[in-house]
Formats: structure tokens, sequence, C-alpha cells
């Protein structure tokens, strides 16, 4: 609204208070600035007793679900809902761009939660998020790219090292600057940590780079991950498989390797199964076509274990499949304690139902590997007859 248009708003404010008209109007405050003219306005609006300021947030998920049904005409899934909503994070805009899209493409129907990151930002969405980008400095943009390599949430320290030629000051400001548009947010109580505002603006930014730049950026920010984070890596494995993974054109799969099996590892310790099949497959697939080695064997020991969990009774033989691989290497290498490891892991894990034939002739041949009286034969001896005896083997009377 041009300055004539808002004073015309403060006289009516001041004329309506005993009247039945309501005057409703609609602004972004990530575009209002201190300098603003509305900002003057809405300080006068403010005193008046008839003003109600309403700050529209962003859909809840229950909210998402009516609006893609509306949208689609048909009532959408439960996952297709949970993806959009986080994909969107509520914004109506956002969501109808991406319904739009999905429904463009006919993935509406087939939508699984794991999918909808990999879809690319719709036009719209990328054009709205590129006004507000396009009015940042050249510093400020190129501060944001960076952070957006690192991810959605970011620490000053590190953006720091990875931009040396821009002095504290320098790097401040434009963080400042982005933050005043809305496009980061400070965390509170987290010392110099930031994150976007929304995910997508994240991506925009990423998908911006071209493949080259972005590939370089990830080796830098793993480089100087792992030197900070030394040495407590375990705790930020994932983040470090992570980049060591965008990075592994340039890197190669060493380091992939190292950290998805510790991510895994540690996904396990808190019962994420999901995670930790996915960091376990990252690595199998950095070794694939590579000769069965120690790091190979421990990812299949790592995901037999995670699949044990997470997979329905059915799935179980893949389990096995992969169990039985890392105790043939561990066998063969003469590492007995591994491959007892391996053979106690099913009956400790799961009852493994339709497959105890498999279970029973791994730890008979785990008795082959370990004195008969040993602790270790003890207990597999005890988890032979356990499972032997079990009421739906078939060797039971």
């Amino acid at each position: 609204a041009d300055q004539p248009s808002l004073m015309l708003l403060q006289f009516l404010a001041r004329q309506i208070s005993q009247s039945r008209i309501l005057v409703l109007g609609c602004y972004r405050d990530a575009e209002l600035s201190r300098q603003h003219p509305l900002s003057e306005t809405l300080a006068q609006l403010s005193r008046e007793p008839v003003f109600l300021r309403v700050a529209l947030r962003g859909l809840n998920l229950e909210d998402t679900g009516r609006f893609i049904q509306s949208a689609t005409s048909r009532a959408p899934s439960h996952d297709l809902v949970e993806a959009v909503y986080s994909h969107t994070e509520g914004n109506p805009f956002f969501t109808s761009e991406v319904i739009r899209l999905l429904s463009d493409r006919g993935e509406l129907d087939v939508l699984r939660t794991s999918g909808i990151g990999s879809i690319r930002i719709p036009v719209g969405v990328r054009e709205v998020i590129g006004q507000r980008l396009n009015r940042l400095s050249e510093s400020c943009s190129q501060t944001l790219t960076t952070a957006s390599v690192i991810g959605r949430e970011f620490d000053f320290n590190l953006l720091q090292r990875l931009d040396q030629e821009s002095s504290e000051d320098l790097l401040l400001g434009a963080l400042d600057e982005a933050a005043a548009a809305s496009l980061i947010e400070e965390l509170p109580d987290q010392g110099d940590r930031y994150r976007f505002g929304h995910a997508l603006i994240q991506q925009t930014l990423v998908e911006e780079l071209n493949a080259s730049r972005r590939v370089r950026l990830h080796a830098r920010i793993a480089a100087v991950l792992e030197e900070l984070y030394s040495p407590e890596v375990e705790a930020h494995a994932s983040e470090l498989a992570h980049h060591f993974r965008e990075a592994s054109s340039v890197l190669g799969v060493e380091k992939l390797v190292r950290y998805s099996l510790m991510a895994g590892e540690q996904a396990l310790v808190i019962y994420a199964w999901d995670e930790a099949m996915g960091q376990f497959q990252q690595g199998l697939g950095a070794k694939g076509g590579q000769p069965m080695d120690d790091d190979v064997a421990a990812l299949l020991f790592g995901l037999g274990r995670a699949q044990l969990a997470a997979l329905d009774p059915h799935e179980y033989q893949e389990a096995l499949t992969n169990l039985t691989r890392a105790f043939d290497y561990y066998a063969e290498n003469g590492d007995v304690s591994r491959a007892v490891a391996v053979a106690q892991c099913p009956v400790q894990t799961s009852p493994l139902t339709g497959h105890r034939t498999g279970v029973i002739e791994l730890i008979a041949r785990a008795l082959e590997l370990v004195s008969s009286d040993s602790p270790e034969s003890g207990r597999l001896l005890c988890q032979y007859g356990n499972t032997l005896v079990h009421p739906q083997h078939p060797a039971y009377p």
C-alpha cells in the first residue's frame, strides 16, 4: 500500500468504532522493517481499541490432511499427509504447490514418507523463495549458500572455519541480515547455532549450486567437522557420514564406510532400527563390488541385527542371509568371538518364526569353533536347545 492508502486506513480505524464494518488487511511480517511505512501505520493502529492483530501460522497435520482432500477431492493416505506436512511444514502455499506437482506426476497414490525429500521444489515455490533471496546483499547470499550445504541447522563456528576470508563482524552482519528477513533464526540456549526458517529455503539454496561446487563444499565441511568433533566423532557419526557420502566422488568411500558403520551401531544402541538399516546399507553400497573384508562383514552383521528387529517375520530370511555371510567371513579368518556373536544374534534378537533350521545350522557351526568346556559352548548349547524344542520347529514332537 502507498502512503495515502495507509493514512486512509488510519482514518477509518478512528471512525468505525460504532459501525458494523470490518476492514481486513494482510501483510508479510518477514518483509517488514522498522523503516517500512507500514510499521508506523501498525504502531498507530495498535492504539485503537477496535484493532486486532492475528498471526497466521502454518497448518497442523490434521489441517494439512483436510487441505489435501479439498485440493484432490479424495481422502489422502496417512503416509501422504505426513510426507507433505514434513516437507512443507504446513505452509499453505508450499503445500498447494507440492500437491499440484505430485498430482501432475501421478505420484499421489504411490508416495511414501521416505520418498518425498527427493522431489524437486515446485517452480512457484522456487520463485517465491527466490524473490526473498534476491533482496539479500551478496555477502549474505554467499553465507547462506554455504550454510545450506551444512544442513537445516548450522553452527557459527563451523561457518567461520569455512569462510576464513570474511571477518567475524562481516559474518555476523550477514546472519543478522538473513535473520531480519526471517530466512534463518537463532536457536535459543544452543550457543551460536542457527536454523533455516523453512526446509525449502535451504533446499532452494542447495539446488542452485552446481554439482562440482556442492561436492567440494561437502568435502570441506566433512574435513572441518571431523576436526571439530574429535575425539567425540561417534556422537556425530551420522552427520559425518552424510557429508562424506555427498563428497565421495572427490574423497573416496573409506571414511563414508567408517562413519556409516559407526552411525549404524549408534542407531542400534538407541533402537532406531530404520536409521540403522539405512546407515549399514549406505556403507554396503559404498563398498559395492569390492571383496569381502572386515568392514563388509561388520556392515552385514549390523544390517542383519537391524533387520531382525525391524522387519516382519516373513522377511527374516534376508537378515539370516546377511548374518550367515558375516559368520562365514569371521569363521574363515579365525575370528571366533565375532563368529559366535553372529550365531547368537538371531536367538537373542527375534524368535525367527519359519527360519529356525537356518538358525540351528548357524549355532551348530559356531559350536565347532569353540572348546566343549568353554562358557561360549554352554551359551550356544542353551540357545541351540531352546531353538530346537520350539513348538514351531519341525523337529518338535
